[in-house]
């Protein structure tokens, strides 16, 4: 098995020890995924968002920093950034990640991969497909977001 592969079952784990509730077993599933291949953002947002679930600030806010270099376009980091600034009690700062995220286009690498081409036109319906169902998520968290602090001030 090579190391991407490996990275990506090891991944795969992770996701599910967290569906399970079970962080810190997901936080070193993915801490193994990273070791075998440390050039992908997503195994860096599942231990950030396993290492907040699990009460570990610091090195939830270093994968996430470390995620936002890998891939500083993708806005959905940006949704998981403010999931663990709302964990550790944050709102103002998971606001302004929200809408950061609320600003980005959709990464055309997710949609479009190497080798794979359409029309300019369809290429265009995709994305603003992809945008529109980013924005939908985006927006869903910054309601939710800010009811939970007027009940704060209530």
């Amino acid at each position: 098995m090579n190391e991407a592969a490996g990275a990506i079952r090891f991944y795969e784990l992770g996701n599910a020890e967290m569906a399970k509730g079970n962080y810190e077993k997901a936080e070193d599933l993915f801490r193994q995924a990273i070791e075998l291949y440390p050039d992908d953002a997503a195994f860096f947002i599942g231990r950030a968002l396993a290492s907040a679930y699990s009460g570990n600030i610091s090195q939830a806010l270093l994968d996430i920093s470390e995620a936002l270099k890998l891939s500083p376009n993708n806005p959905y980091i940006y949704v998981d950034c403010a999931k663990i600034y709302m964990r550790f009690g944050d709102p103002k700062k998971a606001l302004e990640s929200l809408e950061l995220a609320l600003e980005m286009p959709p990464d055309p690498r997710q949609y479009f991969p190497d080798g794979f081409f359409v029309s300019e036109s369809s290429a265009r319906r995709i994305l603003e497909k992809a945008k529109r169902e980013k924005d939908e998520i985006v927006l869903r968290y910054i309601i939710k977001i800010r009811q939970e602090l007027k009940s704060l001030k209530k």
